[in-house]
């Protein structure tokens, strides 16, 4: 502006940066800024909302005692969950070493390749290999490119003893499989070996991918509420007492289970027994850890008054909806006191929570958006990002917890939360989206949401891009709140957000 006045050759040059900065900031905090924070399409609940940290930040050294995130446990009227300890074998086959052996059987080289381990002329090249240790063949007298053969049929022969070995260690572990996952559940045990028992495997037919699928997803790491939330439990329920092809398309968000069933009545007409019996032992198996979860009931939502709780410009925590309940505390659970690591077992996965912003500066913030790039809100994170964050702005803001949580740590978010506060959080479906899926490398399928896309149609409607297009936009101000202090910082950030959800809701492009 002050090269523009002065290019035009103004009677009066443009007031100085820091008195415009300091009218600027005057103005827009009387501006009403509290009613744009709510899509016409999802409502004041969405049923699907999208979280994501982004390093919007400011020096750590303007960072005032004000700021008060949801995470904060308030002294004296926050619950305190002393039931809550942790739960561990939440997976529905307990034993790790059981599951690493399924894995090495599942995975890698196909099994039923015909004559896998004697035929010769799929695992060796088109020349016989001769003995190397033949006196005949090494005469002084060979050539260079003689040589350089010989090596080469050494390292592919080589080779090809290691793929031997590898390919027997596997099956010589697929009796031992089947006895222990004969033992864990029978029905399981004898659907494993029907496919990939000795038996199955000499055969050489290779069976459908959906068993393959649904043999993995039973061995994943994760909870065994991963794979089914409440209504899922309670659909798989439905399709027990019925056992009918209509209520499988119930089963839509099992998409394992939900494959497996679809194939078989198209294939045979019905559910084999294995099948049936293997239902029945997941339903038992996730009720089961979803009522052993069950140790305390929710708060009731209710009115909270507390000075300065409501004014953001203070706080650093906007969201559209009123403080309903307090952020509980957990002694019990050792997590608590200190940093979030971001992974919940050594076993699972590998991906962690990175520190955004250098150490000089603050966390960051933490946005919740709809599937329309709405921002339902936002709050300052001192240090660093963690489950916590999202786990306490939903808790104690929302009445009932969204159907689907999309979140790029949701693999973790989700045993964090359920662990916490399982009532509120047992009909929620936590999700991957499909931008932060790839670097998921240890995650089970039940994590993702191009997972459950594949068998519910409604959910290719969801942008799970939006959080991304939102945290696009605002990179924009982050080397400006950089050099801010926090009452600027956190005004500055309100007013982009008010500024770029009027612009998505009234339809209009931003450039």
């Amino acid at each position: 502006m002050a090269r523009r006045y002065k290019a035009s050759n103004a009677v009066h040059p443009f007031i100085g940066h820091q008195t415009f900065s300091t009218v600027w900031f005057s103005y827009v905090r009387l501006l009403q800024l509290d009613e744009d924070t709510m899509c016409s399409k999802c409502g004041p609940s969405p049923d699907a909302l999208i979280f994501d940290g982004v390093s919007i930040s400011f020096n750590r050294r303007n960072m005032l005692s004000s700021i008060h995130p949801p995470t904060v446990i308030h002294p004296t009227r926050s619950s305190v969950r002393n039931s809550t300890i942790r739960f561990r074998n939440q997976q529905f086959i307990h034993d790790s070493s059981l599951r690493k052996q399924i894995r090495i059987v599942l995975t890698g080289p196909s099994l039923f390749s015909a004559n896998a381990l004697s035929a010769d002329s799929q695992i060796t090249p088109s020349n016989p290999i001769t003995d190397l240790n033949d006196d005949s063949s090494t005469d002084s007298d060979l050539s260079e490119d003689e040589d350089t053969h010989r090596e080469s049929l050494s390292r592919n022969q080589a080779s090809i003893s290691r793929k031997r070995q590898a390919l027997q260690s596997r099956l010589d572990l697929i009796p031992e499989i089947v006895g222990q996952l004969t033992a864990v559940n029978p029905s399981l045990g004898s659907l494993f070996s029907h496919w990939y028992g000795n038996n199955a495997i000499l055969t050489q037919k290779e069976p459908p991918t959906v068993y393959r699928t649904l043999f993995l997803q039973i061995n994943a790491e994760e909870s065994a509420l991963q794979m089914m939330t409440r209504p899922a439990i309670q659909h798989l329920k439905q399709f027990l007492e019925r056992r009918d092809e209509f209520s499988v398309s119930h089963l839509i968000h099992i998409p394992a289970l939900y494959n497996v069933l679809l194939h078989e009545f198209q294939t045979y007409g019905n559910v084999s027994v294995y099948t049936y019996g293997l239902s029945q032992w997941l339903f038992i198996r996730a009720e089961f850890v979803r009522q052993t979860l069950l140790v305390h009931r929710t708060d009731e939502p209710s009115t909270i008054n507390e000075e300065d709780a409501d004014d953001w410009k203070v706080t650093g925590c906007y969201y559209p909806m009123s403080k309903i309940r307090h952020r509980p505390e957990y002694p019990k659970l050792k997590e608590e006191k200190g940093t979030d690591p971001g992974s919940e077992n050594k076993g699972g996965c590998r991906k962690y929570y990175s520190r955004y912003s250098p150490k000089k500066l603050t966390g960051g913030i933490m946005v919740s958006w709809c599937t329309h790039s709405i921002s339902y809100g936002f709050h300052c994170i001192p240090l660093a990002e963690g489950r916590n964050d999202v786990f306490s702005a939903l808790y104690t803001r929302w009445e009932k917890a969204p159907k689907v949580i999309v979140y790029d740590f949701a693999c973790a978010l989700q045993p964090y939360c359920m662990l916490r506060e399982p009532e509120f959080f047992q009909d929620t479906l936590f999700v991957i989206d499909a931008f932060h899926a790839p670097d998921h490398t240890k995650c089970c399928d039940s994590s993702f949401l191009t997972t459950y896309e594949a068998t519910d149609p409604r959910l290719l409607r969801l942008n799970s891009s939006a959080g991304e297009c939102g945290n696009g936009g605002l990179t924009r101000i982050r080397k400006s709140i950089r050099y801010m202090g926090q009452d600027r910082a956190i005004v500055y950030t309100k007013v982009f957000l008010s500024i770029w959800n009027r612009l998505r809701i009234k339809g209009i492009e931003i450039p």
